[in-house]
């Protein structure tokens, strides 16, 4: 849809800066809270996987734009402390 000089281009309210999402931006806060969470109790109980598995939570919505690869590896890491206790 064309605007005419003057006009003011209608809102998309799912997009805000430069094409990021509402959703992607609820992603990095949780991921970000969460990494935080493990870091600390990771830190706390000297858990290493834990400790890793915090700071990638925290590092990689940094990288990853892409909505549904950025859950996908939000959860992999969730899992990964558990899965590595279990396994290892």
């Amino acid at each position: 849809m064309q605007t005419l000089p003057g006009q003011i281009a209608p809102i998309n309210p799912n997009v805000l800066i430069n094409d990021i999402s509402v959703t992607i931006i609820i992603v990095n806060i949780m991921a970000g809270l969460i990494g935080t969470i493990y870091l600390m109790y990771g830190k706390k109980t000297l858990n290493i996987p834990m400790i890793i598995c915090g700071i990638l939570l925290c590092i990689v919505p940094y990288v990853i734009n892409n909505t549904q690869i950025l859950i996908i590896a939000c959860l992999l890491m969730l899992a990964a402390p558990y899965l590595i206790s279990r396994y290892v």
